[in-house]
């Protein structure tokens, strides 16, 4: 029971402080006021109707704001890049001190240990199924992350005169689930990954049916061949409202230009 508070003070102090202000909010006010009301009736006390009615809604109100805080503190632990690179190098924010970097990188140590049981469970299930054996997820990064980690991967391969592989795939058929949760993979996205010619490195939402992936040292014809078994596929399934595109960058084919303006994701100069 002492290892858990001591992973959650492990986190940063403002994570740490909107859990506290969160866990009051949706439990501990609503609870004071339940109690409140219990006694007064007990006590046989009249109120007036307004007054219960009020309270109710203002523990109601309290409740939601607690939601929306207990929301903002997990985003900033699943979004952990961004979080940490909001406490190193954000002028805007009070900068950390040694010793709260000291514990934050203890944290995503006990992060990464986890992550990794995690992965091991994953693949002692996955030798059970052999459906699933030829198969692995690419990493999946945040939207906020998406943009950025590919303007900065394209300028390395330039640099380091390499070549990266890189997909769109776009499907104007949205279901509520990929809408509501950029977490959630489509089958539709699925069935494409699921192709052994070439598998991801990465991938990330742009927005709901619209998904970007890449991966490294792919050349011109190692894509081409992937685009002609993803359109066959398309082809042969009837995939309607399916549009997937595939090049390495850079090429004499295809470039930046080609990727901004028939796929306008990207504002390079």
């Amino acid at each position: 029971m002492k290892k858990k508070p001591r992973n959650i003070f492990m986190l940063p102090r403002d994570i740490r402080i909107r859990l506290v202000i969160a866990s009051s909010l949706i439990a501990v006010i609503p609870l004071l006021a339940t109690i409140y009301f219990v006694t007064i009736y007990l006590a046989d006390i009249q109120i007036q109707d307004y007054f219960i009615k009020l309270t109710l809604l203002a523990s109601m109100i309290l409740m939601c704001a607690g939601f929306i805080i207990m929301r903002s503190c997990i985003w900033s632990i699943i979004d952990i890049a961004h979080t940490t690179d909001q406490l190193t190098v954000n002028p805007l924010r009070k900068k950390a001190t040694a010793n709260e970097l000291l514990r934050f990188e203890h944290f995503l140590l006990y992060m990464e240990d986890q992550i990794y049981a995690a992965k091991r469970i994953l693949r002692a299930k996955r030798k059970l199924d052999s459906s699933g054996r030829t198969f692995k997820f690419p990493a999946l990064i945040p939207s906020s992350l998406v943009k950025s980690r590919l303007i900065s991967l394209t300028k390395s391969t330039e640099i380091n005169c390499s070549q990266l592989g890189i997909f769109v795939w776009k499907n104007s058929n949205i279901s509520k689930d990929e809408s509501d949760d950029e977490t959630f993979i489509p089958p539709w996205l699925i069935n494409f990954l699921k192709d052994k010619t070439i598998t991801p490195d990465a991938i990330g939402r742009l927005s709901p049916g619209y998904w970007i992936g890449w991966s490294e040292n792919k050349q011109v014809k190692e894509m081409d061949e992937y685009l002609k078994s993803v359109r066959e596929n398309i082809s042969s399934n009837n995939l309607k409202g399916i549009i997937v595109v595939a090049f390495s960058h850079p090429s004499a084919r295809s470039d930046l230009s080609f990727l901004r303006n028939s796929i306008e994701i990207l504002e390079i100069d």
